[in-house]
This record gives C-alpha cells, structure tokens and sequence, in this order.
C-alpha cells in the first residue's frame, strides 16, 4: 500500500456505516491501531435472501453415501439400472444383477422399504424403472442397526421424487431415442400450506434384444477327461417392453406437531417376447447326432400396487418425534410362454409345448420409529417392524397330443409351492459427538419364522431364527479437511422363495433350475476402514473392506444329461471409483478343490465439463477384471457413456442428448468346468442406445416461509 491519507470505512447489514477520521501511512508510521469501533443497529427492510448453490453429486454421512441423481445428466433419459452403473463400488451385470463391491445379494429398497418386484426379479424392474422419476440412491456398505439385517453386500435404497415446496409447480419430460425407443415423465405439486397433493406418471419402452452363445463340452462317465461330445445353444430373443410408473400422494399438517400422511404407487410393465434357439448336439467326431430349432414367443405380465400410511408426531423440539407407518403391496406376475420344436437331424414331427408361470407375492409392513435429539452432539433412535410375506408360486406345463389334437397338461412338470415369512424386529442405536471423535452404536434383535408349503408333494417344513446384529461406526476428525473412518455391522442373507423351491421350471428343458428347500441363511461380519480428504473440490476416499461369510449361498452347476444343465439355489469436475477384491472361496462341498482365490478389481471414472453456465457434457466409462465364483470365472467387461445438457430460458426448459455403450463392448463372458463338463457362454444385448429430449418446468417455487425450517441431509 502506498503511503499517503486514509480512512476506513465499517458496515454491517442492520446497522449503520461508519467512518474514521483521515489518517497518514508514512516512513515514520507504518503501523496504526483504530481502537474499537462502535456501529449503531437500524432497522432494515429486506424480504428475503436468497442463496443459491448446486447440491453436490455426493454426500457423505457417518453410515451411508448419498447420490443426487439430478446432477447426473446421462440420468436424465436413462433408467435405474443405467443410473447405479454411474455410482462407485456397484455393478450390473448383462443379467441385472446388481452387485456392490463385487458381491451380489444386495437388498434393494424403494422408499426405504423392500419391494417384491425388487426381490424376485430387480434387473427388469431396474431396467424400466425411468431414471428421471429418482431423486436420489443411498449406498449403506455397512448398516447400522436402524436398518433390516439382510443383505450381505450391503443395501442400496432408491428414493423417489416428492415435491414439497409450497405453490403450484412440476415439470414435463419427453425423451426419443433409435430403435423405437422413448420415455416420458411428468410430476405435478400443489401446497397451499396445511396440506401437499403430489403425483407423477412415467411411460418407458426399451428395447431388451439380446444374443447368447452356449457351447458345452461332455465327458462320458467312463472317461471323464476326454471330450466325447458338445452340444451348442445359439438364442436370439427380442422384446421391447413398456412400462408406466404411477404415483399420488397426500400429506396432511393437522396442527404444529402432527401430520398424516398417504401415498400410492402402481408399476406395470408388460411385453411380448420372440425367442429363436438352434441347438445342435455332436459326438467327438464332430458328427451331427441331433439338431432342432426350439422358437418360443410369451407374454410377460408384471405389476405391483402399494399403499403406505403413516403418521408424523413432534414433540416439544421438532428434533423429538415418533413415526408410524403401515404399508401394504401385492405384486402379481403370469408368464405364458408357447414353445415350438422343429427337428432337422433326426427327422421327427413338429412338437409344441406351453408353459405358464405364476407368482404372486404380497407384503404388509407395520414399523414405529423413535428418535430423540439430547443435545446437539447426541441423539437416540429406537424402533420396532413387523414384516408379514406370502409368496404363492405355480408352474403348469402342458403338451400337444397329436392323438388327441390338444394340449394335455403334464403332471409330472407342473408343480405349486407357498412360502409364508414373518420377522420381527426390535432396534435401538445411540449418536454421540465428542470433540473430534464421533460414533454411531446400535443393536438388532430379529425373529424369523419361515414356513415352506410343497403342496405339490403335499410337504411342509418350517424354520425359525433368533439372532442379534450389532453395529458400530466411528469417526475421528483428523483435521479440518481429513477425517478417519472404522466401522463393524453383523448381517445375515436369507433364502428367497425361489431359492428353497425344489420343483424347476421346464420352460427351457436344456437349463433346469430349481431350489433347496434346507438352505440355510447366510451370516458374515462385515469391518470397513476409510479414510476421507476433502478440500475445495477434491475429494479423496480410499477404504479397507473385510467381510468373513459363513453358509454362503450360490447357484451350482450340475450335468444331469449329456445336454442338459440343472442350477439350484465447477468447470471442471469428476471422481473416479476403484475397488479392489481378494476372495477366498472354500468349495469342499460342492467337490472343487478346497480353496479358490482371486483378485479382482473395477473402476468407474465420471468426469463433468460445464462448457458454459448451462451448458455440461458428461463422459462415464466403468471397467471390471476377471470375477470368481465358486465354479466358474466372469471375464473382464467395460463401457463408455456420453451425456449433454443445455439450459435455456433461465432454466425453464432443458435440452438433453446421451449415448449408452458407444463403443458397443458391453457383453458377459462366462466360463465353467466341472467334472465331465466344461461350458462357455458369450452374452450380448442392444446396448447402443441414443436419446434427445427436453424437460419444461411448471410454475415456479414461492419464496421461504419465515417459519419453514430447514431440512439437512442427515436428518432423514
């Protein structure tokens, strides 16, 4: 600063600006102390001030990780699956699984809550699950005790969009893609201020054309080495399901303490499937010994209806409440399929056969939760759930008689099996802040009763289990930008329905699959070490995982014919993900060599460039190694996504282009050997997929009440 006279001048808002008298900065008086300076308070009239900041992709609480699904722009025409393929640690399979930290048996939860659709069948419903309908996805590696002990991987709870602001407002959004694609979305809110109304609906047709290759080398039982024949399975099948999301929902603020609330919410996807399978069976001389050509079209069915209520009580400190919930849902599936044989090689009449499969399953869950804030630096949680599941499941399987000139039912292939599952579940945890050091602690007592009803074989068993799963979190401030993380949860996997059901289902002869009905659940101990830098816009978190795993629970390969195979039970801005996994399988039991083990590890790289104020390109790309199972291996897979977004109109209309699998490398290369057979399958499906689209917003959000409080993520 040059010497010469200055003044300083003081002001604050809501008081009034004051100024010093003249001062010299010279040689001779370099330094100058003002003294204490006294402002004088004035009244200021001011309506409102309005901060504005976009919510950050990821956020990260003592328990879980939080991804804002509105700042992923590929998600804007995508759907579920598309979206979670974006986030760290989780993956998709060509199948639809979903697997966290290379372990599949994740428990998928809708609105916090288990969906039956989810469990017997999530890579449909992820798939037609319009991503734009998501407000956000909670990934919980390792629970605490507030949260139902299954799921070994961890949990992944899908939160949909619900409007609450006050005013009339929603938005439209159409996207068209190639091939005969499309997907809509609108939400509307209306919020006078005692009460919100809030619906939304959704429509998405896909395509789900896919191309698998199956080759199978046999050995005969007297010389198991050698190779006596292969049998190959080219399939081509084509569908384009479509699908319609609906929901609606009231709440209702009967006074300053009390509110109620009811939601709805009706899924329906339906398609006509077109399968073409050419088999060829050959001896090891390469000669033909049989081929025929198995094409099959079906009519897929699939819905789900639920209802919540609940009830919302604050006490003296809206930090002090108690929550009652009661929800109910029923989802019902029919799968009729008419399959048709033409034999090439030996010559025999054209077959036909028919199947149909139908499930239905229906869930009721009544939960009270607890929660009370002591202080700022700690607070208790205590909870109790009763979860009520009836799973009815019934295959019918019929042949056409030429004698007759009609299908005739097949008895020994139709079969009817009921499952009945109840647990109860009391939990209790404790927050406490201490300084630099924080922990989250808790305990889950559960009650399971289990009853499986064979009533084709006219068999009942029953099962029941008591167990306690504890947790625990701890985090240590390290500094203002480091923070160290240890965490321990006990959980459990339990068999689903279709795990324990024995009968199989022969809608395709060659790939029998049935259950085991005495399967066991699954239990492991899951440790987590992490440790978390984040300054500015860098964000840095490397983390140690271990799980141990006792009863583990997979799907087994046996040769039960010479073709036949039975399986049971900013301007610039980005992060990247990679996770590394040792596992060691012991096999003993199902005749591999004692232990298995492999390392293996993927990535996931998202990087954002905000070209102008409304202008960002995404660029998403995810690679995996080699995966091991306990009798095969998946081989190395990746893809590579492209994603614009372009505001116009002060944000009132969006513009959005994406490009899924551009390079066309999404496939699934599997491979198994077991004693006398040794199969490799090459899977791909039409994951090119291309879409334009705009989203128009309605209306506008009124400014903030003064007595609206404000809600934190780690509220919730």
């Amino acid at each position: 600063m040059p010497w010469g006279e200055y003044f300083a001048e003081c002001g604050l808002v809501g008081y009034q600006e004051k100024s010093t008298p003249l001062f010299t900065l010279d040689a001779q008086r370099r330094h100058l102390n003002l003294g204490t300076i006294s402002l004088t308070s004035t009244a200021v009239n001011q309506e409102a001030v309005t901060v504005t900041a976009e919510k950050p992709e990821m956020i990260q609480l003592i328990d879980r990780m939080v991804y804002n699904v509105d700042q992923d722009v590929l998600s804007k025409a995508e759907s579920a699956s598309d979206v979670l393929e974006n986030i760290p640690s989780v993956q998709i399979d060509l199948n639809g699984e979903v697997l966290l930290r290379g372990s599949s048996r994740v428990l998928l939860m809708i609105n916090g809550r288990r969906s039956p659709l989810l469990e017997k069948q999530e890579g449909t419903f992820l798939e037609q699950l319009s991503a734009s309908s998501i407000e956000k996805i909670e990934v919980i590696t390792t629970p605490s005790a507030r949260y139902r002990a299954e799921g070994k991987s961890g949990i992944i709870n899908i939160v949909l969009k619900k409007d609450t602001p006050l005013g009339t407002h929603g938005n439209l959004t159409a996207h068209v893609g190639n091939d005969g694609r499309y997907n809509g979305n609108t939400r509307v809110n209306y919020s006078p201020g005692d009460y919100n109304v809030y619906g939304s609906a959704s429509v998405r047709r896909d395509n789900r054309n896919r191309i698998n290759s199956d080759e199978r080398a046999v050995a005969s039982p007297a010389a198991p080495t050698s190779f006596s024949s292969t049998y190959t399975d080219d399939l081509r099948a084509f569908a384009h399901p479509v699908t319609q999301l609906f929901t609606l929902g009231l709440d209702l603020h009967i006074d300053s303490t009390n509110s109620f609330g009811l939601s709805g919410t009706y899924y329906q996807n339906n398609f006509t499937r077109n399968d073409s399978s050419d088999r060829t069976l050959k001896n090891s001389s390469n000669v033909v010994l049989t081929e025929y050509d198995r094409n099959g079209t079906g009519d897929e069915f699939d819905k789900e209806r639920s209802f919540t209520a609940n009830f919302h009580h604050s006490f003296s400190r809206s930090d002090h409440k108690l929550r009652l919930e009661f929800t109910t849902s029923g989802s019902p599936q029919d799968d009729d399929f008419r399959f048709t044989n033409i034999y090439v090689s030996p010559t025999f009449p054209t077959a036909y056969d028919n199947s149909l499969i139908a499930q239905h399953d229906s869930k009721t869950q009544v939960a009270a939760e607890y929660s009370n804030a002591f202080s700022r630096t700690s607070a208790l949680e205590a909870g109790y759930s009763a979860d009520i599941s009836r799973t009815n499941l019934d295959f019918y399987a019929e042949n056409f008689d030429p004698a007759q000139n009609r299908f005739v039912e097949d008895p020994a292939k139709t079969s009817s099996y009921r499952f009945n599952e109840s647990v109860q579940s009391l939990y209790v945890t404790y927050k406490r802040s201490l300084g630099k050091f924080g922990f989250l602690a808790g305990l889950r007592v559960e009650q399971d009763d289990r009853k499986s009803d064979l009533v084709t074989l006219d068999s009942v068993m029953t099962n029941s289990y008591f167990n306690f799963f504890p947790s625990i979190h701890l985090a240590y401030k390290m500094s203002r930008v480091s923070e160290l993380k240890l965490s321990y949860s006990r959980r459990t996997s339990r068999p689903r329905p279709r795990d324990l059901n024995p009968f199989p289902e022969y809608r395709d002869p060659k790939n029998l699959s049935f259950g085991n009905p005495s399967l066991l659940p699954e239990y492991l101990h899951s440790f987590e070490l992490g440790y978390q830098i984040q300054y500015e816009r860098v964000f840095l978190q490397p983390i140690l995982f271990y799980r141990r795993e006792t009863n583990t629970i997979s799907s087994v390969k046996e040769l039960f014919n010479r073709s036949t195979l039975r399986t049971t039970g900013e301007v610039f801005n980005g992060h990247l993900s990679t996770t590394g996994l040792y596992e060691e399988l012991d096999a003993t039991n199902i005749g591999n060599a004692r232990f298995q083990s492999r390392m293996s590890w993927s990535g996931t790289l998202t990087t954002n460039l905000n070209i102008t104020k409304g202008t960002k390109l995404e660029v998403h790309s995810h690679v995996s190694s080699l995966r091991l199972t306990p009798q095969s291996e998946y081989f190395p897979s990746n893809t590579v996504n492209l994603g614009l977004r372009q505001e116009l109109w002060d944000g009132k209309l969006s513009f959005m282009a994406s490009a899924s699998d551009i390079f066309g490398t999404l496939k699934r290369h599997f491979e198994l050997e077991i004693p006398r057979l040794r199969q490799t399958i090459f899977n791909t499906r039409e994951s090119r997929a291309l879409y334009i689209g705009l989203t128009y917003r309605l209306g506008s959000i009124p400014k903030k009440n003064k007595e609206e409080e404000f809600h934190y993520e780690d509220e919730e």
